[in-house]
């Protein structure tokens, strides 16, 4: 697959051109660096693998940290944002998709 990067709200975003069933992104977040605001996708799931360092991520307005190898799989409809809150970068896999 083929890939692009871009850096969106200080975080560099990678992301990889799929058949278009879904969308696949590898997300570098800066420590500090909040991510948007509160927001959600009506008709999708979205899921977060975190690879590397620490993310917190809010759901429905509960905050969750997740380390290397957390899994997170959001309802559609879920309002969420996130921030790395550690010491170093934090990198992760996100997958949105329509009804799975």
């Amino acid at each position: 697959m083929q890939s692009e990067y871009a850096w969106v709200l200080g975080h560099r975003v990678r992301r990889w051109q799929t058949d278009d069933s879904y969308g696949l992104v590898e997300v570098t977040s800066p420590p500090k660096v909040p991510g948007p605001p509160p927001h959600h996708h009506e008709g999708v799931r979205e899921f977060f693998l975190i690879l590397d360092g620490t993310l917190d991520v809010m759901a429905d307005g509960a905050w969750k940290t997740l380390g290397p190898g957390s899994f997170l799989a959001l309802p559609p409809g879920t309002s969420h944002t996130f921030v790395n809150n550690g010491a170093g970068d934090g990198v992760d896999h996100r997958l949105a998709a329509e009804g799975l």
